[in-house]
Order: C-alpha cells, then sequence, then structure tokens
C-alpha cells in the first residue's frame, strides 16, 4: 500500500481517491509541525525540513491527480499557494467526490518544475528562519509585529550586526545589536557606549513620536513626555549612532539605572549585545541571574535578520 501510495504520488497523470488525498495532506503535516514547534535551525528541525520537502513533492503529486479527479484544470493548484484558500481547497479536494469518467491524462512538464521548485524553496529553510518580533527594545529600526526574516548565522558576529539568538538560561529567542566581542572592553557611561576605551560616536536627531497605544503583546510603550493620554504622541530622544560600518538609531527616556555601567571584559567566544531602544532593553548589561542575557556564546547566535516585513514599509533593509 505505501509503495503504491508514493509511485502514484510521483506518477502525476494518473486520479488519486479523497482518501489518498487525505492521507497525503496529513502525511505533509507532521513535518510542517515539527519544523513550526522545534528550535530554529536544530537538528529536529533540519529533519523536519529534508522530510517536509520530499513529502511535498509527493503531496504536489496527489493535488495533480485529485485535479484531475475531477475534472479541474492543473492551474486550480495556484490555490495551495495562497494562505487560507488553500485550507478552503484541501477541504474541498477531500470532500468532493470522484467525476465520473475521470482518467489519466498527459504529463504536464511545467507542472512538474514548479513541484521541484517547491521542494527547492522547502530545502531553504535549512538556510532561513522567520521570526516576529513580540517587544519593542529594537525601537526605531524593528518594531513589535515586524516579521523577520533571517538567515542561519555561520560565522563570527561581527560589531553593529543585529542577531537573533537564544538566551542562555531560558531558551527564549532575543533580537538584540552586537556591540562587543570576545577580548573587547565594553561599558555605557550616561547613555553612551565606550568600546575599548573609546566613546562610540552619537549623533542627536530629532526626537522620535509614535502613538501611545498597546502593542500586540498588550504592553504600552515608554515615554519620555509621561502621562500621554490613549493615542496621544509618546516622544522618546533619538541618536545616530556609528559601529563597525553599522549606522542605525538609538532612543533614550533621559537618565535610566542602566544608562552607566561598570566595565565589562566580553571573554573569548562570546558577545555583548544591546537593544536599540536602549531604555526597554534587558540585555547583556543585565546578569542572566536577573533575567538578562550577560555574555552570550557565539554558538547561540542563531542567525542574522536581513529583512523586515511590516507596517506601514511593507519591505526594510534592517541597518
Amino acid at each position: 500500500m505505501i509503495a503504491r501510495f508514493l509511485s502514484e504520488g510521483l506518477d502525476w497523470t494518473g486520479v488519486s481517491g479523497r482518501l489518498t488525498f487525505l492521507f497525503a495532506t496529513l502525511l505533509l503535516a507532521a513535518p510542517t509541525l515539527v519544523i513550526n514547534m522545534a528550535r530554529p535551525f536544530s537538528l529536529i528541525a533540519g529533519l523536519g525540513v529534508v522530510v517536509g520537502a520530499g513529502l511535498s513533492y509527493l503531496w504536489l503529486g496527489h493535488l495533480r491527480r485529485r485535479l484531475r479527479a475531477l475534472k479541474l484544470p492543473g492551474w486550480a493548484g495556484i490555490a495551495a499557494l495562497v494562505p487560507y484558500l488553500n485550507l478552503v481547497m484541501i477541504l474541498a479536494l477531500v470532500l468532493w467526490p470522484t467525476r465520473p469518467g475521470a482518467r489519466r491524462g498527459a504529463e504536464s512538464r511545467a507542472y512538474v518544475w514548479v513541484g521541484l521548485g517547491i521542494v527547492l524553496l522547502v530545502l531553504s529553510r535549512l538556510l532561513w528562519h522567520p521570526f516576529t518580533v513580540p517587544a519593542g527594545s529594537m525601537k526605531p529600526n524593528i518594531l513589535p509585529g515586524d516579521y523577520l526574516v533571517t538567515l542561519r548565522a555561520f560565522s563570527t558576529p561581527e560589531r553593529g550586526q543585529v542577531v537573533a539568538l537564544r538566551h542562555p538560561v531560558s531558551d527564549a529567542i532575543f533580537v538584540k545589536r552586537v556591540v562587543a566581542i570576545g577580548g573587547d572592553s565594553v561599558q555605557m557611561v550616561q547613555g553612551q557606549v565606550v568600546l575599548n576605551g573609546a566613546p562610540v560616536l552619537q549623533t542627536r536627531l530629532s526626537d522620535w513620536v509614535e502613538p501611545y497605544r498597546a502593542t500586540s503583546a498588550m504592553a504600552f510603550p515608554r515615554c519620555v513626555n509621561t502621562p500621554v493620554p490613549l493615542d496621544g504622541a509618546c516622544i522618546k530622544y533619538q541618536a545616530q549612532e556609528a559601529l563597525g560600518g553599522h549606522e542605525y538609531r538609538v532612543l533614550d527616556l533621559g537618565p535610566h539605572a542602566l544608562d552607566t555601567t561598570p566595565v565589562f571584559q566580553v571573554p573569548e567566544g562570546h558577545v555583548f549585545v544591546l537593544g536599540d531602544n536602549r531604555d526597554n532593553s534587558l540585555d547583556s548589561r543585565v546578569a542572566q541571574a536577573a533575567g538578562g542575557l550577560g555574555f552570550v556564546s557565539d554558538a547561540l547566535v542563531l542567525a542574522r535578520p536581513v529583512l523586515v516585513i511590516g507596517w506601514p514599509d511593507l519591505f526594510r533593509r534592517i541597518p
């Protein structure tokens, strides 16, 4: 039975019944759940991607066969690529009986090439991972609710880079900016980064303003001009900072407990990270025992965000 299921999935010229298509769909759902629930870039997630790529091709084969069983054109399978519409299509293909007279058809090379393209796209998940940003510690460059496309990190992090990393204790995913690497000394002095004894250049910009309203995580922004009415103008001080060839904006709320810190000596093989929203970020300034990040091992740096998908700008580059 399994051999027949596999051979039919590779023969896109025939027809498939409702139960066969349902079985193919449920089979594909398993690695999809694994990919979404496993740690990003973990071995389990990688195995899920590889298995999912192979099952995707079989599922597409049974999709084409099921469409033929209902005497529907192959291009109707485009609905499988549209979120939510694909669920409606799957439900219809499972519930709609095979039409009388359905028979084999000619092989479509275009359909096969599309199938191979989708398999390659699934396999590419070995190299990238999506993240949704829940908090505002990276404002104004990355906003709550933004969707990040990240590439797997294969090299040592560099100063000024934004990285996605795993918390050394809680295992949660954080997005922060690397300001110091192994062997560096780093300190905050009145809100300014001092790296290896030299202040990192900051240039004051006009104030940053956002509406005072709750984020998707039901957290309200902190403002210089507190109290602020709902939907009123929440103001933060803003500056341009340059580090490691990167220029980016940072936010400040005025005097804060973490504006001045001791000198931190970063161990080899570790990084020191900060949020761009300096007075609203739990980062390397706070010890791991207190819920902060402390020094983060290079091995826990998972990926580098390369693209932000959000609002009002659909696509944004990360500085």
